[in-house]
């Protein structure tokens, strides 16, 4: 994850990580069959499911994202590079400052496979981790 986030410095300074975890989204959902045994579809409407049990807890903007990502089932679509495409613009349109974010889709398309490689090394770290990690602590 290092090494992706030191290739998007330059351009994107901080939101470059913001940029990697949207990309790791982007290969978890396309190969999401390698991961689970519970379809892709099954597991985001489930996702979307138990968030919407609890927006009212949620500040307004998270309900109106929340609302907006159910609509356009962004996290299905993370699987196709135009869901990525989608969801870098919408984070570029919510930021604070100029973070060029929706352009961050020409980095993913040019190095795609170094980021899918990044991917599969970083991923088996985060299974690992959280196998570790007991709920509640």
């Amino acid at each position: 994850m290092k090494e992706s986030k030191a290739r998007l410095w330059d351009e994107y300074r901080h939101y470059g990580s913001v940029i990697v975890d949207i990309y790791y989204d982007h290969f978890l959902s396309k190969n999401w069959s390698q991961y689970s045994n519970e379809p892709l579809k099954t597991f985001t409407n489930r996702q979307y499911a138990m968030l919407s049990v609890h927006a009212a807890d949620f500040p307004a903007g998270a309900r109106k994202t929340l609302k907006y990502m159910k609509d356009t089932d962004w996290l299905y679509n993370y699987q196709f590079l135009e869901g990525v495409d989608m969801a870098l613009k919408g984070m570029s349109r919510r930021t604070t400052f100029d973070s060029g974010m929706e352009f961050a889709i020409n980095e993913l398309r040019q190095d795609y496979d170094l980021y899918k490689t990044e991917f599969i090394s970083f991923f088996p770290l985060l299974e690992s981790h959280i196998a570790n990690f007991e709920v509640g602590n």
